[in-house]
């Protein structure tokens, strides 16, 4: 119990202080988010992102990351699992700033490897093969987030893979937690 109002009074003093980033301060981002749907019956996936980010002027974040997105597609009956490792730069303006709020848009471009159902050709019961190879993807990123506290964001991201043969469009929502 006392962790919890420790996170509470640390969430209500940060919520008194502005949300304000200075030219040259960098930034440690952890997020995570829900892939293409909310509800627990529509083969919805995940996505864990690890973002090294820093301002360098006027409103602007440049930020450098790496992502594991993993999504599984029923086929006959059986989840056929695909997974993406990307890495991906950004850039990103600050639309607004407010007392203990910030809005934050950012586009960038992505480029990884997909490998699917881990690299097998045939499923489990091996009466279907796979045509769909293994591959180097890349793409594009659009991200709007709200910033709150300074520390936690909710995000919104579409990811775009036009080189991939499963899906080429991912939309995302999720949270992130920032270390300045």
């Amino acid at each position: 119990m006392r962790i919890y109002v420790t996170a509470l009074m640390w969430l209500a003093f940060n919520l008194t202080s502005f949300c304000q980033q200075l030219k040259g301060q960098r930034s440690l981002e952890i997020s995570i988010a829900k892939i293409d749907g909310l509800r627990p019956a529509d083969n919805s996936g995940f996505n864990i992102e690890l973002n090294r980010g820093k301002i360098i002027g006027n409103r602007l974040i440049r930020q450098w990351g790496i992502t594991y997105l993993r999504k599984d597609y029923s086929v006959l009956k059986q989840d056929v699992p695909v997974e993406s490792t990307t890495i991906h730069f950004t850039m990103g303006r600050i639309l607004f700033q407010q007392k203990g709020i910030a809005g934050l848009v950012a586009l960038g471009g992505v480029g990884g490897y997909q490998l699917i159902n881990r690299g097998k050709s045939a499923l489990d019961d091996s009466a279907y093969q796979l045509t769909n190879q293994s591959r180097l993807i890349v793409g594009g990123k659009a991200k709007v987030s709200l910033i709150i506290a300074s520390t936690v964001s909710v995000f919104t991201q579409t990811l775009w893979f036009p080189t991939s043969d499963v899906q080429k469009l991912h939309f995302a929502m999720g949270a992130s937690i920032f270390f300045f």
